[in-house]
């Protein structure tokens, strides 16, 4: 009996630590998993849904620059806003004559191309699509698309939410729970991709492509000209010329004078046989 008792207190204290610990550990993972839980269970109507929407046109126009100006005149009251835009004039020779006798013709087509990236406020997007397709200009081709995003943004925050160094990330740091630099980075990221896809779904994002009239040109330019060597100089290089080719006659008749010799003597035996003969 002397050693029941202390057997029995013994056993007491330690199931209530190990309960303890059990209730503390089961209130962390009830606290942490609760803003997922929460979020998860939300039902979203198709009006909450995060959409990005993005379109791109290609537009015939008169003129190019007039068009960009008026466009971006159009943009300003409505708070959009032309984040990135490119003019290009490209040209190639169509053809080129004799004009006169020291002059020449080239024509040149060029046709102007621009490209504008706009951004425009979700609010107005309405009224900037009735803007361009009432305009006066021909559309040669329309696209607009719709990416939903709803389920990448909430897992991106879910993300970023569990790690993001507040009282229940510390609590987990002091049960040892894994918590690293790695996963703070990923968190970091995590919350800046869904700031940045948040921030898309209030914009539309427009590429705009425009094609002007081509524009054609034509340049006088001085004809190349055909220049004839002096006769003084002419002269004198005939008759160096000459003098070479005379050279040239001389030194191989020189070096084939062994043949010259066999030749020679082939014909005074000929003759002189025909001449015994007779």
């Amino acid at each position: 009996m002397r050693y029941i008792t202390p057997t029995i207190i013994l056993l007491f204290v330690l199931s209530i630590f190990v309960s303890s610990c059990d209730q503390g550990i089961s209130s962390y993972q009830g606290d942490a998993a609760s803003p997922l839980d929460n979020e998860a269970s939300t039902t979203l109507n198709e009006q909450e849904r995060k959409i990005i929407k993005t379109a791109e046109i290609t537009l015939a126009v008169n003129e190019l620059e007039p068009s960009i100006v008026k466009l971006k005149s159009f943009l300003k009251p409505i708070d959009g806003y032309v984040y990135n835009y490119e003019i290009q004039n490209n040209s190639y020779e169509l053809d080129q004559y004799q004009k006169s006798l020291d002059s020449m013709v080239s024509v040149e087509k060029i046709t102007p191309e621009g490209h504008l990236a706009v951004r425009v406020p979700i609010q107005s997007v309405d009224t900037f699509i009735n803007y361009v397709l009432n305009g006066d200009v021909r559309i040669t081709s329309l696209r607009i698309t719709d990416d939903d995003i709803t389920e990448d943004l909430w897992e991106k925050k879910s993300i970023a939410n569990v790690y993001d160094g507040s009282k229940k990330t510390k609590q987990a740091n002091a049960r040892n729970i894994a918590y690293n630099n790695n996963t703070a980075i990923d968190a970091i990221r995590a919350k800046a991709d869904a700031a940045k896809l948040d921030y898309k779904t209030k914009h539309l994002w427009f590429d705009i492509h425009l094609n002007a009239k081509p524009v054609y040109n034509s340049t006088t330019m001085v004809a190349a000209k055909t220049y004839r060597t002096p006769l003084h100089i002419a002269f004198v290089q005939a008759i160096i010329k000459g003098w070479h080719i005379c050279a040239d006659i001389i030194l191989g008749i020189v070096s084939i004078w062994p043949m010259l010799i066999i030749i020679g003597l082939v014909l005074y035996i000929i003759r002189k046989f025909r001449w015994r003969t007779n």
